[in-house]
């Protein structure tokens, strides 16, 4: 039996939006938000709870030095991630 840490929505949203920060660099709060398409994503970078985004202007946000590393470690669940959601897309449009 293979044991899976599982992970909260509110952490999926949390990644995604930090892999795309990552991706694109700093923006506007509701730039991240029409990007992503999560509607909490504004929520998500000013609370910061796990410490990967710093805010570096008026409304604007970036990834942190501990943002950067959360990508290396969680990479591959970024990734899993990602492809779900591609799937899920895929699968509505059927």
């Amino acid at each position: 039996m293979t044991r899976e840490k599982i992970i909260t929505s509110y952490r999926e949203d949390a990644l995604l939006v930090l892999d795309m920060l990552y991706e694109k660099g700093s923006m506007k709060a509701s730039d991240i938000r029409k990007t992503t398409g999560i509607d909490r994503s504004y929520n998500i970078v000013y609370n910061n709870h796990y410490g990967w985004f710093m805010k570096e202007g008026k409304g604007i946000y970036g990834i942190s030095r501990d943002g950067r590393n959360a990508v290396d470690e969680f990479g591959e669940v970024i990734h899993e991630i990602k492809r779900h959601d591609t799937k899920e897309r895929n699968e509505d449009d059927l």
